[in-house]
């Protein structure tokens, strides 16, 4: 393996313990609908010899109480416990817009971002004030955003593009018009945050839709797309619990950052 490697930490920052197989999952793959289906909150660290790189951002203890989400930390202080100053972070992969993933964008005010266009056109046409979609969005978040943009702060791709030297985003739309996934090397070969283009493990190893979509056959094409990229069992989802049962601690940490690689 030639070029930069990096190391990738999963941090958790908030839960919703409440959640059930009928509310995250489509048709027969939520049931039965009462079955308990637990979901964790992260954002995740690429750490490497040229610095950190994160992927997502998380959302505020104002977003959560709306939302009535437990919440540990906000997303600025919980990238302390490894180490990071919010303040300084250089660069920020945004998979989506929806909120909980660029709420805490504004605790990073250094970063520049790397969008997808077709996601930033989504949510500033006519379709980002549509009920199902508006409640998902966040206009104070989206508006932090457009100020990166006027800025100069944000790095637009259209499709699959390498971000830096081992990191690589790839268009997974379905969940979202411009979701996307990235792509890290790593000491132990290459492997995919999936972002929300799967939620939890069982979208990609069983094709099993997940309840929020703007296009259900991108959705499953995109499923397809992300286990052709990486070996078996290398598609991290965005919000599985299971990442934690699957990846150790780190030290100290318990029960709020892993290693993945």
């Amino acid at each position: 393996m030639t070029g930069l490697v990096h190391e990738v930490y999963a941090i958790r920052f908030a839960d919703n313990p409440s959640g059930t197989r009928g509310h995250y999952f489509l048709g027969t793959a939520g049931t039965p609908a009462d079955e308990p289906a637990p979901l964790n909150y992260y954002f995740f660290v690429l750490r490497s010899a040229e610095g950190d790189i994160l992927v997502d951002c998380g959302f505020t203890s104002e977003k959560a109480a709306e939302w009535d989400r437990p919440h540990f930390a906000e997303p600025w202080d919980a990238a302390r416990w490894l180490d990071i100053d919010p303040a300084t972070v250089p660069l920020i992969v945004l998979t989506h817009l929806h909120f909980d993933h660029v709420g805490g964008l504004r605790g990073f005010p250094a970063a520049d971002i790397v969008l997808q266009e077709e996601e930033i056109a989504f949510w500033t046409g006519k379709a980002a004030t549509r009920s199902e979609i508006a409640r998902l969005g966040s206009l104070p978040d989206l508006h932090t955003v457009l100020d990166r943009v006027y800025e100069g702060k944000v790095r637009f791709v259209r499709g699959d593009a390498q971000v830096t030297d081992g990191v690589w985003v790839h268009s997974v739309p379905g969940h979202t018009p411009g979701s996307q996934a990235v792509r890290v090397r790593t000491a132990s070969g290459d492997l995919l945050l999936a972002g929300d283009a799967a939620h939890f493990y069982e979208e990609v190893e069983q094709s099993h839709p997940f309840s929020i979509f703007t296009d259900l056959v991108q959705m499953y094409d995109s499923f397809d797309l992300m286990n052709s990229l990486v070996p078996a069992g290398r598609v991290i989802p965005g919000h599985d619990p299971r990442v934690f049962e699957r990846h150790p601690a780190v030290p100290g940490l318990e029960g709020r950052v892993v290693r993945i690689a």
